[in-house]
């Protein structure tokens, strides 16, 4: 497996966004048969509000299971092979998390999403990297970002 690690940033609207890339986005199309559109959690993002400070909340996990924290502006973030990244975010939100989803086709996808009555925030085109949070959560409170990784 070539494991390689690639992490795009940009600011937009007094904003700034980092994205992790690594060996997960790149094997999503390794499955035989038809691709399918919604290909699974890229990574889970955590807020921890002003009870945990988020860099304790990092070193906890790395201390109890191994995870290695690259330190950005806006997050501390982990990619583990073969898996997923979780991202610890250093801003406050009024939401618990985010489900960052990857898909093969980002405007399918927000067809799809739209024809069930989910609006979708403006996109963000990072160069290698697409990315649009759903308006409002999912019923439990988690915000969504669908993220579409150029191959």
């Amino acid at each position: 497996m070539n494991l390689s690690l690639r992490i795009v940033g940009f600011a937009a609207m007094g904003i700034v966004l980092f994205f992790l890339i690594g060996p997960h986005s790149s094997m999503a199309g390794e499955n035989k048969g038809p691709q399918r559109l919604f290909l699974g959690v890229h990574h889970v993002g955590l807020y921890t509000g002003q009870q945990t400070d988020p860099l304790s909340l990092a070193k906890w996990y790395e201390k109890n299971f191994g995870f290695n924290f690259i330190e950005t502006p806006a997050v501390y973030a982990s990619l583990l092979p073969d898996s997923g990244s979780l991202e610890i975010m250093k801003k406050e939100s009024d939401v618990k998390g985010h489900l960052g989803i990857e898909v093969s086709d980002f405007e399918a996808a927000r067809k799809e999403l739209e024809s069930k009555g989910i609006e979708l925030e403006p996109t963000v085109d990072v160069g290698p990297v697409l990315s649009a949070y759903l308006k409002g959560t999912d019923p439990a409170g988690y915000k969504i970002q669908l993220l579409y990784i150029k191959k």
